[in-house]
């Protein structure tokens, strides 16, 4: 009885392991890929033409580099254990505050007003959707 035990528990331990990780990157998107994505969204919900497409392209392309070399330098210093000072936080908060104005500003010369005011709406409907994502077993308080 106990040799089948034994049996039965290394071969429950034997195919939770050969099934791998679930999260081992297998089925992310690359850069590129997440700018035609995001780029098709916008065409279907904005309906814009293949001036704006280009030009939101070139955009979107842009945002993406800086974000994948932003990315990088913050992997790389939290390999080296670096932690960022209260000012470099702030520094890096206002420059994410700027970073967002200017992309407003460039989408506000791309596309006419309707599909701005389209665009700024979905955008707040993304961040008020995912406002509560990234918090582990954390509830809603009451009053909040």
């Amino acid at each position: 009885m106990r040799k089948l035990i034994v049996a039965v528990a290394l071969v429950v331990g034997l195919t939770t392991f050969a099934q791998g990780k679930k999260g081992d990157g297998k089925g992310r998107m690359t850069p590129e890929q997440q700018v035609e994505v995001v780029l098709k969204k916008m065409t279907t919900e904005l309906s814009l033409d293949a001036k704006q497409q280009d030009e939101v392209k070139a955009i979107l392309v842009e945002q993406s580099k800086k974000r994948e070399t932003k990315k990088e330098e913050f992997k790389a210093r939290k390999e080296k254990g670096d932690k960022p000072s209260d000012e470099e936080i702030a520094a890096m908060k206002k420059n994410r505050i700027d970073e967002e104005l200017a992309m407003k500003n460039k989408m506000k010369k791309v596309l006419s007003e309707d599909q701005y005011k389209k665009w700024t709406e979905a955008k707040k409907d993304r961040i008020e959707k995912f406002k509560g994502k990234g918090k582990r077993g954390a509830k809603p308080v009451d009053g909040e």
